[in-house]
């Protein structure tokens, strides 16, 4: 009796299977056309259009166009009783956002931009770098670089303030044009393949699994020292894969050191809240020894960087 072998599926193949991560076909081309909305939210969808348009490839906006054409924008129902932090939220299954009567301006851009990024292939919904089917993987990534478009492109303030620094720094080493197109695009495939090139697939599922788990939300009053010291134990994996990916793709150049230690000094001064109060990826200073450089064959010292 013959036993056939099975073919030897890679890690990167595995993690994609796992979480249900497939290539996606190409949409075909379409226009912007309003849906039909309370009269308060077209000034601001017609705002938010014309922005992007401004700062993207028409390809890139074709999720956009895709999704306005069905978009359905109501208002939260709230309860004075028990009233609710988010002042919005979008249902990427069903393209429909809701906002607070209160702050429904503000709000409007951030879920706008979730329509702009969304994808619906078969049971899959890929919205920007998450990807929901009977698992879920970058929901914080997600919210982190929606957040930081938001503010770049419309000057809205920042609520994920923390997985916003993370998408930058990661923005940093990929480049903003080619983030930005596999976020609207919905391209987690791509985007994976890319991270791939930097860093090996067990740090980039690590990366996107304590990207999610690691926001304080998750903090509560039982066991509060255990989970800070395991929420600071997953921001230090995160800031270690963000400098040994930045190192993998720039250890080559001949202003390497000069960039190295800028890049540190860029994950400790992106952002700050609107208190002034700053948000970093460790709570200490990061140690410029945190990645041994001896690991990636580089001898000289940071020290020599002036």
């Amino acid at each position: 009796m013959y036993f056939k072998q099975k073919a030897k599926v890679d890690r990167k193949e595995q993690f994609f299977m796992r979480y249900g991560i497939k290539p996606l076909p190409k949409r075909e081309k379409e226009t912007f056309v309003m849906p039909s909305l309370n009269d308060e939210f077209v000034p601001i969808v017609e705002d938010f259009v014309k922005v992007m348009q401004k700062n993207f490839d028409e390809e890139d906006l074709q999720s956009l166009y895709h999704n306005l054409k069905t978009l359905k924008i109501k208002y939260m129902k709230e309860n004075p009783k028990h009233p609710t932090e988010l002042e919005g939220s979008y249902k990427i299954f069903f393209n429909t956002i809701y906002v607070k009567r209160s702050a429904y301006e503000d709000a409007l851009y951030h879920e706008l931009l979730h329509v702009a990024s969304r994808r619906k292939h078969k049971r899959t919904v890929y919205s920007g770098f998450h990807v929901v089917n009977d698992s879920s993987i970058g929901y914080f990534l997600n919210e982190g670089y929606t957040d930081a478009l938001t503010k770049r492109l419309f000057n809205k303030s920042e609520t994920y303030n923390y997985e916003s620094l993370v998408s930058l720094a990661l923005e940093e080493i990929i480049g903003k044009k080619i983030m930005g197109k596999f976020y609207l695009n919905g391209d987690v495939h791509s985007f994976i393949n890319e991270l791939s090139k930097y860093n090996d697939i067990d740090n980039i599922e690590s990366f996107f699994v304590y990207t999610d788990l690691v926001t304080t939300r998750y903090i509560t009053e039982n066991h509060i020292e255990y989970k800070k010291r395991l929420i600071e134990g997953m921001k230090n994996s995160i800031t270690k894969y963000l400098i040994e990916s930045f190192v993998n793709k720039n250890k080559d150049k001949e202003s390497f050191l000069y960039d190295y230690k800028e890049y540190l000094l860029f994950l400790n001064c992106l952002v700050s809240d609107k208190n002034g109060i700053g948000y970093r990826l460790t709570d200490d200073m990061i140690d410029e020894n945190i990645c041994d450089l001896s690991e990636f064959g580089i001898k000289k010292g940071l020290k020599k960087v002036s």
